[in-house]
């Protein structure tokens, strides 16, 4: 695989990557379905997922955290070598079955840049809460501060691709963070979410990457 092609995949989907536990998710997947290798990276509570049409990948392998990847993003040979990849299993065998169907989804497209700079604000909040009315995506939280938290609130402005009876999430912000600081906004600078139900999980999707991440249970 052209070395460029497979660095520019581990940078979209190594924050999904398990940091210690559970082992067997500590990793990359690369799985080869007719003419498209899916790339995938789990964590328990996310999971991040590209589609190239590399033809460098046969059958289903994985790139170890830790190992592998740094061997990968220190290459500067045209070609990456990558036939030492460890063979995979389990959750990746059957991850296309964790990403749920979005078709009858409330769908709303969303700057990056402005959901970046509002999940990088709230890194000290353990939850952001996000109802989506008029057009907006309202996002509050509690902050921890010292001895007090500090309430916050705004809006960033949305555009409504389909519109659904449930309107709200709660998510971990740093989840949201990482997501958006991964994708390439140049050219494309609007992700586009989906909410079923505020116990389902939420789906955002990117023509670079599609990621689904687990909602928090809160009381509205």
């Amino acid at each position: 695989m052209k070395t460029k092609e497979l660095q520019d995949i581990v940078k979209l989907v190594k924050h999904a990557i398990a940091k210690e536990t559970p082992p067997v998710l500590t990793c990359i997947n690369f799985s080869r379905e007719g003419e498209v290798t899916h790339v995938v990276a789990a964590d328990g509570f996310r999971l991040a997922h590209v589609k190239t049409s590399s033809s460098g990948i046969e059958g289903n392998y994985s790139l170890k955290d830790n190992e592998d990847l740094a061997t990968v993003l220190k290459c500067k040979d045209k070609l990456a070598k990558i036939g030492t990849m460890k063979q995979s299993g389990g959750i990746f065998l059957k991850w296309q079955m964790l990403i749920p169907d979005t078709t009858d989804c409330l769908a709303v497209s969303v700057n990056i840049s402005k959901l970046l700079a509002v999940s990088k604000a709230l890194q000290d909040a353990r939850i952001m809460r996000v109802i989506i009315q008029d057009g907006k995506l309202n996002i509050s939280a509690k902050v921890e501060s010292g001895r007090d938290d500090i309430e916050f609130h705004t809006s960033i402005s949305a555009k409504i691709e389909h519109n659904a009876y449930y309107n709200k999430f709660a998510i971990n912000p740093t989840y949201v963070y990482e997501l958006c600081k991964a994708l390439p906004d140049k050219y494309i600078p609007d992700v586009t979410i989906y909410v079923s139900t505020p116990s389902s999980p939420v789906v955002f999707r990117h023509p670079a990457l599609e990621e689904v991440i687990m909602p928090v249970f809160v009381q509205w």
